[in-house]
This record gives C-alpha cells, structure tokens and sequence, in this order.
C-alpha cells in the first residue's frame, strides 16, 4: 500500500511539473516574441527618427546656401556701385 501511494504520488508530482513547465515555456515564449517586437518598434523608430534629422538639416543647409548665395549677390552689386563711383570720380580731370 505504501507503495502504491507513493508511486501514485510520484506520478502525480511528474503530472504536475510537466504541466507547470509546459504553461512556463508558453509564457517564456509569449515575453520572447513580445520582447522582440519591441525591439524591432525601436529599431524602426530610430530609422524614422534619423531620417527626420537628415532632412532638418539639409533644410537648413539649404536655407543657409540661400543666405550665402544673397550675401554674395549683394556684395558683387556693392562692388560694382563702388567700381563705377571711383571710375566716375577720375572722369572728365582734364576738362
């Protein structure tokens, strides 16, 4: 009798750890797959993040191209205006 309990225990113990493991395996399965598509959300992420930076700055590049380009125009026509006021400036001394 003794060991008739004692196997039966035995037997239901296995039942249960086998039942144990099998739920802790789904569960460990489930936090896997949730922990990589959590993963992959942030690696995305970071994709979206950086090529949102690359455009901001090539924004601004251009924005301070613009300016630069102004800036020369402007100059080059000062420099013309004060060319043509020093070549005005020596025309017509010997009259």
């Amino acid at each position: 009798m003794k060991a008739v309990k004692k196997a039966e225990k035995t037997e239901a113990s296995d039942e249960i750890t086998t039942a144990v493991d099998k739920s802790a395996q789904e569960e460990e399965k489930l936090a896997v797959e949730k922990a990589v598509a959590h993963v992959e959300k942030i690696r995305q992420q970071k994709l979206v993040v950086h090529n949102n930076a690359l455009k901001e700055i090539e924004s601004i590049k251009s924005a301070a191209q613009k300016e630069h380009d102004a800036i020369n125009k402007k100059t080059q026509e000062d420099t013309q205006k004060a060319i043509a006021k020093a070549m005005s400036g020596v025309k017509g001394l010997g009259e």
